[in-house]
């Protein structure tokens, strides 16, 4: 297999890809030389859904004889992240989970890119294989809780989490690392539910929805500031709905190991019920209303404690009820002899939930709104005793402690809107599988946005490419290539990288500077604000 820096002439094959996939360039060298030997790749479909400019195809290696051998699934993205990931799987996954990882067997570095391929023990059934997403639209509930079951308890969690040591640390330290600045959350809600939300101190109320809430964006801190008592162990890290894989059997398999590290040992199953709400829930929004929503929260919250519940009645959420029910259940067994899912797995789910928000620009609302609800109703259980707060408590809620900014006014009489109308019903306009959600910028979704990027970059990449000095053309290039690596991480944009690239591309190619900065002071859905005032910030040194 051709590695990376090899200086030797291999056989690069001719790459079919169907008609739906589009590569560019670079792109479709590293998949070439990652599969170096073969006259013929065919590349049968795109995984939908790649994080960090990343992408994952199922590829079929075709022989000289014409024959094929077995399927191979091939991922492209930002040098950096692919090595970590080669790294973490050879210290981390291939002696503990064998049977449970697919094996990245190749790995080519081109510049700031790079592709590797993952190999399945699964066969020939490997064509079939979908994400855990697709996989859960297609499986009754039942199907998919017995596939988690099989991942979560009986590989991972005797592998990982159940090899644990203690942790005592802050909330702070495990989960603030993935909250923005509280003028983002503020922002984000403002946004989010334009026409404001019924305040009145430290309690939120949403018109149509029964009941007041803890205001998440005053309750946060203190959460932070809580001990987490509880294990530690190695996690996947970003185990979402697609970054596992089901085979024909039902089996499934983890891609991405990019993340891999030793944390709280329940953080897995925090991220995947997260991402089983962003992702899934949010798409067929249109089926259930707010207060649906609302209701299987607390319904959900209330069965893990061991209150009375009944199952939701909408199939939807009686569902996602289901497989969550699933995944907190094996949770359990992994949270010590003294389960504390209120303190532990609430306060947990709770800030992860709330950083959710900082996605709002690729995301769009509905799965905004989503997580924004999902944060009231978990803080209704953490704040409130039996889920409501007697009147004679109000003052000693434990509330004291606020930020420092000032939270949004309460709006007289007013209530929010989604989808239209703002009726008692708030049901959302759409069909039984889809919602018409609003757009960003004129994109709907976060594969959307990856290609805007794409497409802003790649002109500016073009100007690149006109530098008649060679030396300056493959710095230039070499440049652009960092700042949309750096582009596509959002809101983790670095600040300071960004900036320095930039200034570096002006000292280094005017023509190809003066394009990145016509091109990205433009609003771009998926790019950060952080690209933005890079942009104008060494356009006023430059013009000084």
């Amino acid at each position: 297999m051709t590695k990376s820096d090899d200086t030797s002439l291999p056989i690069l094959p001719e790459v079919s890809p169907t008609s739906r996939i589009v590569l560019t360039e670079t792109e479709k060298q590293l998949i070439q030389h990652v599969h170096s030997g073969y006259p013929q790749i065919i590349i049968q479909k795109e995984f939908s859904g790649g994080f960090s400019g990343t992408r994952v195809f199922l590829i079929t290696p075709v022989k000289p004889s014409g024959a094929s051998d077995a399927k191979i699934v091939t991922k492209t993205g930002p040098a950096d992240d692919l090595l970590r990931e080669k790294e973490n799987y050879e210290h981390s996954v291939v002696r503990a989970l064998p049977f449970t990882a697919t094996q990245i067997t190749g790995y080519y570095k081109q510049g700031d890119f790079a592709a590797l391929n993952y190999v399945f023990a699964g066969g020939a059934a490997l064509g079939e294989t979908v994400i855990l997403e697709d996989y859960y639209h297609a499986q009754p509930a039942n199907v998919i809780s017995q596939t988690l079951d099989v991942l979560l308890d009986k590989a991972l969690g005797e592998t990982w989490y159940g090899q644990s040591q203690p942790l005592n640390v802050l909330f702070q330290h495990e989960y603030g690392r993935h909250l923005p600045a509280h003028d983002v959350l503020e922002q984000t809600v403002e946004s989010t539910f334009p026409k404001g939300l019924a305040a009145d101190g430290n309690r939120i109320e949403i018109r149509g929805v029964t009941g007041t809430y803890p205001d998440p964006l005053k309750v946060y801190q203190l959460l932070l500031d809580r001990p987490l008592k509880s294990r530690r162990s190695f996690v996947h890290g970003d185990l979402h709905v697609r970054n596992i894989l089901v085979d024909a059997a039902g089996k499934a398999w983890l891609i991405d190991f990019a993340k891999v590290k030793e944390r709280h040992n329940l953080f897995d199953f925090i991220k995947l019920e997260t991402y089983l709400r962003l992702m899934v829930l949010a798409q067929v929004f249109g089926a259930f209303s707010l207060n649906e929503y609302i209701q299987f929260e607390q319904t959900q919250n209330a069965a893990t404690l061991g209150q009375a519940s009944t199952p939701p009645a909408n199939p939807e959420l009686a569902k996602a009820y289901q497989v969550i029910r699933t995944i907190r259940q094996i949770a359990r067994k992994y949270m010590g002899p003294e389960p504390d899912f209120r303190g532990e797995y609430f306060t947990a789910l709770f800030l992860y939930s709330l950083s959710m928000l900082k996605y709002f620009p690729v995301n769009g609302p509905i799965p905004t709104q989503l997580m924004f609800m999902t944060t009231c109703v978990l803080g209704q259980f953490i704040f409130d005793e039996h889920k409501k707060m007697k009147s004679d408590d109000e003052d000693k809620n434990p509330f004291q402690k606020e930020p420092s900014s000032e939270r949004r006014k309460a709006t007289p009489s007013g209530g929010i809107s989604i989808g239209g109308s703002v009726d008692g019903s708030i049901i959302v306009s759409g069909n039984q599988n889809k919602i018409n959600q609003t757009t960003y910028h004129g994109v709907q979704n976060k594969n959307a946005a990856i290609d805007e990027i794409a497409r802003a970059f790649s002109a500016i990449l073009e100007q690149a490419s006109k530098e008649r000095d060679g030396a300056k053309k493959e710095k230039a290039e070499r440049l652009v290539r960092k700042l949309e690596s750096e582009a596509r991480k959002g809101d983790q944009a670095d600040d300071d990288s960004v900036e320095g690239w930039f200034t570096t591309l002006s000292n280094t190619s005017s023509s190809t500077w003066q394009v990145a900065v016509n091109t990205l002071s433009k609003p771009i859905a998926g790019i950060d604000t952080i690209f933005h005032k890079a942009v104008e910030r060494v356009r006023n040194e430059q013009e000084k």
